[in-house]
């Protein structure tokens, strides 16, 4: 009888999902200690200072214009876990500290590409 090699399964997440976050600056460092925590499995941060208006800073609800602005990367099934625990959490957005979103990334990547992300 023929053995049959088995072949190696690897992750791949159904849907992927970008999350940023612009938060004060100097938080990230604990934020993305955190996010970990919560699944999500890259995380990349770029300080920025912007130059908008109190109106505009007002509107997003962002106060300062120093902040850090994190590139994330999750699946889809942990988005309401960390989307939940940055709402309770009010450290790292909201009440004028910063905002979160999130996107698909299935939509501009193929899946080859978010398999070789993942796979990193």
């Amino acid at each position: 009888m023929k053995k049959h090699a088995q072949k190696k399964v690897e992750y791949m997440p159904n849907g992927i999902k970008v999350l940023m976050i612009i938060t004060n600056s100097m938080k990230s460092n604990k934020l993305i200690s955190i996010l970990n925590e919560h699944g999500v499995y890259y995380c990349n941060c770029i300080r920025g200072k912007g130059t908008a208006n109190k109106e505009v800073l007002d509107f997003l609800g962002i106060g300062e214009i120093d902040k850090d602005i994190l590139f994330c990367l999750l699946d889809e099934s942990r988005v309401n876990e960390v989307m939940n625990f940055l709402k309770e959490d009010r450290e790292f957005v909201g009440g004028r500290k910063g905002i979160a979103f999130t996107m698909s990334l299935d939509s501009i990547a193929s899946r080859k590409a978010i398999h070789e992300i993942v796979r990193k």
